[in-house]
């Protein structure tokens, strides 16, 4: 997550892979090189990605050229994506969440409700959602800092 200069590190790299079986070659021996886990890039957060059926997701370009195309969900997405997994995933995703409100500017249940709704259309947030949604607004937090931009280059 590249909203909080002050977060904890993450373990893995959630990913849409394309084409799956060149890059999951190429990432395990970047793995084997730098002794990573071998799962460090995948795809297991596709799962929460919107259905298509709402709002798409939206992607931001970090790097391109003519080999490689490095995109990040926008803060708006993610933040779908984060309530959409906190439902299975609860308190885990809190942080996150938190962060992501800051950037995104939600101040209230309804407008995470609201957010939420234009990529999952149909569906509501989850009671437990909806909890961590309300200790997340009652809480007395300062704003975190945006990390630097990453050089690829």
């Amino acid at each position: 997550l590249t909203v909080n200069a002050h977060r904890r590190l993450t373990r893995d790299v959630d990913a849409t892979l394309a084409p799956k079986d060149e890059i999951e070659r190429a990432a395990r021996i970047v793995a084997e090189r730098r002794h990573w886990p071998a799962d460090w890039l995948n795809d297991d957060a596709a799962q929460f990605l919107p259905s298509g059926f709402g709002r798409p997701a939206e992607w931001t370009t970090l790097y391109q050229d003519t080999t490689i195309t490095i995109q990040a969900a926008t803060h708006e997405t993610l933040l779908a994506m984060k309530l959409h997994a906190a439902a299975r995933r609860g308190a885990r995703e809190a942080e996150d969440i938190a962060d992501l409100f800051d950037r995104v500017g939600i101040a209230s249940v309804n407008a995470a409700e609201e957010l939420y709704g234009e990529f999952y259309p149909g569906d509501e947030l989850t009671p437990k959602t909806a909890r961590i949604v309300e200790s997340i607004l009652a809480a007395t937090r300062d704003s975190t800092p945006e990390p630097p931009p990453v050089n690829f280059t």
